[in-house]
């Protein structure tokens, strides 16, 4: 990895087939355990989740910034008007004929992609740091930080990818734009300290939450 500043010079993905996997979000308001959830207390209470990562911006309170959607249910109503990013998945049932892909990213800024957030039970918003035409949608500046992204190849897998190490957020655009991995879009997620991400396959399991902001 290039581009890290601090930490470990490596970077974790985990990619997957939507045609088998399910993607949902969940909110920690949701839950009345007032102590707060990290990639552990999740992947505890969430035991039959094959991968899990944090999503996308929050407040320092904690409140979710933009739309949020679960199973169609609104958990954050109010949509940031400057982001254009969107991770869905499951669409919901229509009489159209067309088959939507079972999970994206939704770019609004980006004509001619035609999806909308409306049209799938899960959603979570954020803004775009690489769009289908490579460009990278993030400013350069000196804030140092463990990243994370949620990611779409040219083959529809979906990608969770986490830095532990610090960089700034060009820098792993820059990273994200690499030929090998493939990317016709990735949004960005809540970096710094809530950069976790967390996978499994029966007894073998890995956790990354060695965050870092600077």
């Amino acid at each position: 990895l290039y581009g890290a500043r601090v930490g470990e010079r490596r970077m974790h993905l985990v990619k997957m087939d939507p045609e088998k996997f399910d993607f949902k979000t969940y909110y920690e308001r949701e839950i009345t355990d007032a102590r707060p959830m990290d990639i552990i207390r999740w992947s505890r209470r969430l035991p039959g989740a094959a991968a899990l990562i944090n999503g996308g911006q929050f407040r320092d309170d904690r409140s979710y910034m933009g739309l949020l959607t679960r199973d169609g249910q609104v958990l954050s109503s109010k949509e940031h008007p400057g982001w254009k990013g969107f991770f869905v998945a499951g669409p919901r049932k229509t009489k159209s004929a067309v088959k939507k892909p079972p999970a994206v990213i939704i770019d609004r800024g980006d004509a001619k992609h035609g999806l909308k957030p409306e049209e799938y039970q899960n959603a979570a918003q954020s803004f775009m740091l690489l769009d289908r035409y490579g460009r990278l949608r993030a400013r350069d500046s000196y804030n140092l930080a463990s990243r994370a992204a949620v990611g779409e190849d040219v083959d529809g897998q979906i990608l969770f990818i986490m830095t532990p190490c610090a960089m700034s957020l060009y820098d792993f655009g820059l990273v994200l734009q690499s030929p090998q991995l493939k990317l016709v879009r990735a949004m960005t997620l809540d970096g710094g300290f809530e950069a976790q991400l967390a996978w499994r396959d029966g007894s073998t399991r890995f956790i990354s939450k060695n965050q870092l902001s600077i």
